[in-house]
């Protein structure tokens, strides 16, 4: 029998409700799980997936082959709101994107489709801005700036307060024409009363 696609199709999430006070989650729960499962075990039964070879390990959990000597745990549906709730959504996965909380899983866990799943998961969450649309970076024309007379505009900067100098000064006003750049500078006990231009 060959494993259709109707038993790889990801499960929608509306079906895919857990306790919540179920907190952990054991090997053997996993293994009930995928002895329950149609599609563990049709894939089980068919032994490949896309030239991965799947198998049961010495601690009866089905496996598949996934990498050189790697070998990830099947996970039953039912199991992958609670998986993407620790990966996740729980206070110490920290919301991260997609990428990253699909490597995050991959090291443990494999299903059909786990990257397209992860990512649909990840841009419903409500909690967390990785879905948002980023900020479009608001750019003005540059145009020429016309001047009057030298010394008719000037370019102040502030800088302070500092440590107190000797002199009661905290703040150095810097200034500059921008026509002819010629730099002006004075020290100052307040950042809005300088003397010396």
């Amino acid at each position: 029998m060959a494993v259709s696609d109707a038993y790889l199709s990801p499960t929608p999430y509306a079906e895919l409700t857990t306790s919540p006070t179920e907190v952990e989650l054991t090997d053997a729960d996993i293994e009930r799980e995928q002895g329950q499962s149609v599609m563990v075990q049709a894939l089980l039964k068919k032994g490949k997936y896309q030239g991965q070879r799947i198998f049961v390990k010495d601690d009866g959990l089905v496996n598949i082959q996934v990498g050189d000597g790697e070998a990830g745990v099947i996970l039953p549906a039912v199991y992958w709101p609670l998986v993407f709730k620790e990966a996740h959504d729980s206070i110490w996965a920290g919301h991260l994107r997609g990428p990253q909380t699909y490597e995050r899983l991959r090291r443990l866990y494999w299903w059909p489709y786990t990257q397209k799943t992860v990512r649909d998961w990840v841009s419903a969450c409500q909690d967390c801005d990785s879905h948002k649309a980023r900020p479009q970076a608001v750019i003005p024309p540059l145009r020429s700036v016309r001047t009057g007379e030298v010394g008719d505009r000037w370019a102040l900067d502030v800088a302070g307060p500092l440590p107190v100098t000797v002199n009661g000064n905290r703040y150095v006003v810097a200034s500059t024409p921008p026509d002819t750049r010629w730099l002006r500078q004075c020290q100052s006990t307040q950042p809005n009363r300088s003397r010396g231009f």
